[in-house]
Formats: C-alpha cells, structure tokens, sequence
C-alpha cells in the first residue's frame, strides 16, 4: 500500500502531469508519526485561502486536530453521530459471557 500511495503520490505532484497545476495534491501522508506529523512533503507551497476545499480529498500542512463544536452535528451532517444505537442489546458480543468462557478453556486445555 506504501508503494502504491507513493507512485500516486509522485504522479499527482509531478511537472509532467499537470503543468498549470501551483498546489501540491497529497492523497495521505506516509512515514513513522514523527514524519507525518508535520508537512511530510516538506516542498508544498502554501495553499491560497480561496482554494481551500475542506471536501478534498488531498492532506497538506501539518497534522492538526478537528476543532468543531460537537453541537453543530446536526448542520453538518459530515461527522459521525452522538447518537448511539438503543434498539437490542449493542454490547452483545462485547463482553464474554460465561459460556464464551468456558469454551475457550476448554479449548485451552485441549478438552
């Protein structure tokens, strides 16, 4: 997966595939945490203001966290849900029960 995240990543960024193109495209960042946490690339420009698309698909700059007000869930309806699920017991297979136990020292004690 690397690999295959570099080449596109090579590809998307290179002179040759598109020449008008001023911004770097980065489809993820890839590295050990010390790498990815600032500009992997090191070589981006920065991005102008008006053509930041918080829908892109493409990371640049730096690691930062989501900083939205939870509240505004409802407007947004891009993030997840605070919302859990209350129809049938949800944390069924969470927990072992006593049955789920005893199998497996059974099984470890090749009974």
């Amino acid at each position: 997966i690397r690999k295959l995240m570099y080449t596109k990543d090579m590809i998307l960024n290179s002179k040759w595939y598109d020449p008008k193109k001023k911004i770097h495209t980065h489809p993820c960042f890839f590295g050990t945490a010390e790498e990815i946490i600032k500009d992997c690339c090191g070589a981006c420009p920065p991005v102008p203001e008006d053509q930041i698309d918080p829908d892109s698909p493409y990371v640049s700059g730096e690691l930062s966290w989501l900083d939205i007000n939870p509240g505004q869930q409802t407007q947004l309806k891009r993030i997840g849900s605070f919302h859990p699920i209350t129809e049938g017991d949800w944390t069924e297979g969470a927990y072992f029960t006593s049955t789920i136990e005893n199998i497996c020292k059974a099984v470890n004690a090749d009974d």
